[in-house]
């Protein structure tokens, strides 16, 4: 197995670039709603073009890449509509 410092840092600032987002925007729901969502499309896009370039991204990956960011924006969004 390679490791790509570069794809995991590019990950690790998807995260931290929204996490920063939607703590900005604590005062407004709907844009952290917004935030997450477009944190979890960032998250599957990276994880689609990461298994493309290791060349072993098949429909299993692309399910379970969605179903993970859908889970993880699901969670999150009930969380912020529960506060």
């Amino acid at each position: 197995m390679k490791f790509y410092l570069s794809r995991y840092l590019t990950l690790l600032s998807i995260f931290i670039i929204g996490f920063s987002f939607f703590v900005y925007f604590d005062y407004n729901r709907s844009i952290q709603v917004w935030c997450v969502i477009a944190m979890s499309f960032a998250y599957f896009l990276w994880g689609m073009v990461h298994h493309y370039l290791e060349k072993n991204l098949y429909l299993k990956v692309v399910i379970e890449y969605f179903l993970v960011a859908l889970l993880g924006a699901i969670l999150v969004i009930s969380l912020i509509y529960r506060a």
